[in-house]
């Protein structure tokens, strides 16, 4: 029963695991190809920092960025500020990467030309994306070495 438990708790870290890899990877492929795509203007919308609490009162806080483009005579809206995870603990942290977005500027973003709706304002990807993938390598490694548990 002991085994079952172990094995059970190591696809806890496998699956989360798997998960943050592969979306790491990815990020880092798509911030990698938007340093060669093409850029445009696009219109801020608006420019606000998201902060979200949990069950214990903790704040967690991220810089959100809408806009507005048009690419190829079409009409298309995004979020995306650069590729990975962007977020700080502090207010004053997202400011600071919400201060070249003030709502109603005119900035420069960059568009897939493949899928247009597919965009960044910044190339390239985030340092949290290394984050992600260090902690998702770490919680596979804890879930093998639970599989390795002998009763």
């Amino acid at each position: 029963m002991a085994l079952l438990f172990f094995h059970l708790w190591a696809f806890l870290f496998i699956i989360p695991g798997v998960f943050m890899v592969f979306y790491s990877i990815r990020n880092a492929i798509k911030g990698h190809a938007s340093r060669s795509w093409p850029p445009t203007m696009c219109t801020i919308r608006r420019s606000y920092v998201q902060v979200t609490t949990d069950r214990q009162n903790a704040k967690s806080m991220m810089p959100i960025v809408e806009y507005e483009y048009q690419f190829n005579g079409e009409d298309l809206k995004g979020s995306q500020i650069r590729y990975g995870t962007i977020g700080r603990g502090t207010r004053a942290g997202c400011e600071k990467i919400l201060q070249p977005y003030p709502e109603g500027a005119s900035v420069q973003l960059f568009v897939n030309p493949e899928d247009p709706k597919d965009c960044a304002l910044e190339p390239g990807m985030s340092w949290g994306n290394v984050f992600n993938l260090v902690a998702g390598v770490v919680f596979i490694a804890s879930g093998y070495a639970l599989l390795q548990v002998k009763n």
